[in-house]
């Protein structure tokens, strides 16, 4: 169908060109005879005018049903760009979403100026302290600075601690008095 009203429009054009090259160039044949000079030369002007209305009117014909459907077609073309080029925003915004609340703890540790360690508790006890790690912790944005640091010293010394004791004395074992200061006043509640 493309091609059909393409074929048309070249046809239109090129037809449309011809007659204009030919009114140009073209001299109407001349007779000898002298009784009627003036009907000779009007006479395949005339033909040549309405042959050339008939061809237009034609196209014009052809053409109108074929620029319907084009127009139908684009119509259907620009909606459904539009609904997926807005279900595509959509998904893209969702995805923003998702990543900036990923990160936005991630910040927020960076904000209150995270110690070097707190990024070994954030997996599993959120980037805020917020999580219940393994599901069996306590909430760390929930205690004090001092119950922090008593329970931090407790599992280095092996005097702290429940079904997590072990775990959690291999990850405190090589931590400072100062760097377990620092992550108590990091995480305790505000």
């Amino acid at each position: 169908m493309q091609y059909l009203v393409a074929g048309l429009i070249i046809s239109t054009l090129f037809l449309s060109g011809c007659d204009k090259k030919e009114a140009s160039t073209h001299t109407p044949p001349t007779t000898t005879t002298q009784a009627s000079p003036s009907v000779a030369s009007d006479s395949p002007k005339k033909e040549a005018a309405q042959e050339k209305d008939d061809i237009e009117k034609q196209i014009a014909q052809a053409l109108t049903p074929a620029q319907e459907e084009v127009a139908k077609k684009l119509e259907e073309t620009n909606k459904e760009l539009s609904e997926r080029l807005a279900q595509t925003a959509q998904e893209g915004n969702e995805k923003i979403q998702e990543t900036l609340e990923a990160t936005t703890s991630t910040l927020m540790v960076s904000e209150k100026s995270a110690p070097q360690k707190a990024n070994a508790c954030a997996t599993c006890h959120g980037a805020k302290g917020e999580k219940v790690a393994l599901g069996r912790s306590k909430i760390l944005n929930e205690m004090t600075s001092q119950e922090i640091k008593d329970s931090l010293l407790g599992y280095q010394e092996g005097t702290y601690g429940g079904a997590m004791k072990a775990m959690m004395q291999t990850q405190v074992r090589n931590l400072t008095k100062k760097e377990i200061g620092a992550l108590a006043q990091f995480y305790a509640k505000p």
